[in-house]
C-alpha cells in the first residue's frame, strides 16, 4: 500500500474501502466515551493518539487484506466551529486541531510500504448540525462562509480530498463544494438518506444533486440501507453517474418499520445488498460502514464484495 500525494483522479485507481463510523466504532467497540461524538480530542494526549491508531491500523489492514485502495479520512467530523464551542474549543484551537489531524495520518500514510493500494488522505467534514437533521438551515452562501476555515486548512495542509459526511441539505452541500472550489481543493460529498430514499428534509437525492449546482462533482449517499439507495436511483437521468458509492447502515437502525426483519438482516444480508448494488451501478466505487458494525462490518462487506480480491 502506498500514500499518493498531490495527483488526485477521482477514483480512477479501483476500489476504495471508506471509514467503518469512526465514532461510533470507538464508542461501540473500543469503549471510548466521546462528548458530542467529537473524536479529534483524541489527538490531544498519547494514549488517545494510541487509540486512533488502532482503529486506522486496522483500517490499514483490511485494506491491504482484500487489496483495495483506503480513504484515509482525519477524526475532524466534529470539528467545526459550532460543535468546538460546544466542547469548550477556541476557533484557533480548532484550526490547530485540524492541522495536528493532518500531520498525525500523514505520518502514518508515509510509513506505508510502496507497491499495491493507495491510501488517499482525506480531510473529513460533518455538518453543522445534528446528522440525522438540521437545527437551523444555511443559505449556501452561509454554509460556505462556515465551513471555510476548516475547509482552508485542509487545503493549506495538502489533503488529497475533502470528504464531507452526514449532510442533510443541499444548500449546506453546495456551500461546502463553494468552499472547496475557492481553496482549490477536490471535494466529496455525502448525504444522509432516510428509508424513503430522501434527504431529512424531503429533498430526493437526484433535486439534492442538481440544487448543489455542481451535478458534475462526487457523491455519496450514507446511513441509508442500500435498498433506500437503489429506490433512490430509480430517477431517470444522468446525475447517477456521479454516486460513487454508499456508507450504509443495516434496516433495524434505518427504519422502525422494518424491525420485523432486522433479526435476520445483520451485517452479512447488508454486505451482500452491497453486492446487488454494485452490480446494479459499476460507476460506484467506495464501500463504507454507518451502522456502527464497525470493523466487523468493513470486514463483512470486503468477504461479500471483494471476496476475488484477498490474499
Amino acid at each position: 500500500m502506498k500514500y499518493r500525494q498531490h495527483d488526485f483522479r477521482p477514483f480512477a485507481g479501483g476500489y476504495y474501502l471508506a471509514d467503518g463510523n469512526l465514532e461510533a466504532t470507538l464508542s461501540n467497540q473500543f469503549g471510548i466515551r466521546l462528548p458530542h461524538m467529537a473524536s479529534f480530542g483524541l489527538l490531544e494526549f498519547a494514549d488517545g493518539r494510541g487509540i486512533l491508531l488502532r482503529y486506522y491500523n486496522a483500517c490499514l489492514n483490511l485494506a491491504r487484506k482484500y487489496q483495495l485502495n483506503l480513504m484515509l479520512e482525519t477524526p475532524t467530523w466534529r470539528a467545526n466551529g459550532d460543535w468546538g464551542f460546544k466542547l469548550g474549543y477556541s476557533d484557533r484551537e480548532i484550526e490547530q486541531v485540524n492541522r495536528k489531524a493532518v500531520a498525525f495520518l500523514r505520518r502514518l500514510a508515509l510509513t506505508l510500504p510502496a507497491g499495491g493500494p493507495e491510501a488517499l488522505l482525506c480531510g473529513h467534514i460533518g455538518p453543522r448540525g445534528g446528522a440525522n437533521s438540521p437545527e437551523k438551515a444555511m443559505t449556501a452562501a452561509e454554509a460556505k462562509a462556515y465551513h471555510l476555515p476548516q475547509v482552508g486548512v485542509f487545503a493549506q495542509e495538502g489533503v488529497e480530498l475533502v470528504c464531507a459526511t452526514g449532510i442533510t441539505y443541499s444548500a449546506e452541500a453546495a456551500g461546502i463544494l463553494d468552499a472547496a472550489q475557492e481553496k482549490g481543493a477536490p471535494a466529496l460529498i455525502s448525504f444522509s438518506l432516510g428509508p424513503d430514499g430522501r434527504l431529512p428534509g424531503g429533498e430526493s437525492l437526484r433535486a439534492a444533486i442538481r440544487n448543489t449546482g455542481r451535478q458534475e462533482a462526487c457523491f455519496l449517499a450514507s446511513c441509508a440501507h442500500p435498498a433506500h439507495l437503489k429506490a433512490a436511483l430509480r430517477e431517470p437521468g444522468e446525475w447517477k453517474q456521479y454516486i460513487l458509492g454508499i456508507r450504509a447502515q443495516a434496516p433495524s437502525q434505518a427504519s422502525a418499520a422494518e424491525a420485523e426483519t432486522a433479526a435476520a438482516d445483520g451485517v452479512q444480508n447488508l454486505a451482500k445488498a452491497y453486492q446487488e448494488l454494485f452490480g446494479l451501478f459499476p460507476q460506484m466505487k467506495i464501500a463504507g460502514d454507518c451502522s456502527g458494525a464497525g470493523l466487523h462490518g468493513l470486514e463483512a462487506l470486503c468477504k461479500t464484495i471483494f471476496p476475488q480480491k484477498q490474499k
